[in-house]
């Protein structure tokens, strides 16, 4: 299936790959853009489903990383505000 693809289309797809991901990541939605694109170049609607699913998988468990990298200074935060109300 692959044979037939040319570099151009290669080009496309990663282009509509990276606007997919910005406007996922700002608005979401972008998943709907990169499935319309895979099937238009006629890839199978099972393995653009899959390659949907994968791709929002990977762009949830960054988030989550990101999410939880973000609660440590939170609680060090909450934390020496507590020790400073208890001080005082």
């Amino acid at each position: 299936m692959i044979e037939h693809f040319s570099l151009g289309l290669f080009v496309v797809l990663i282009i509509t790959g990276f606007v997919a991901g910005y406007i996922d990541a700002v608005a979401g939605g972008g998943g709907m853009i990169q499935a319309l694109a895979l099937l238009m170049v006629g890839i199978a609607p099972l393995n653009t489903l899959a390659t949907n699913k994968i791709v929002s998988l990977s762009g949830t468990v960054t988030a989550v990383i990101r999410y939880a990298q973000g609660l440590d200074d939170y609680f060090m935060y909450s934390g020496s505000f507590c020790g400073h109300a208890d001080s005082s």
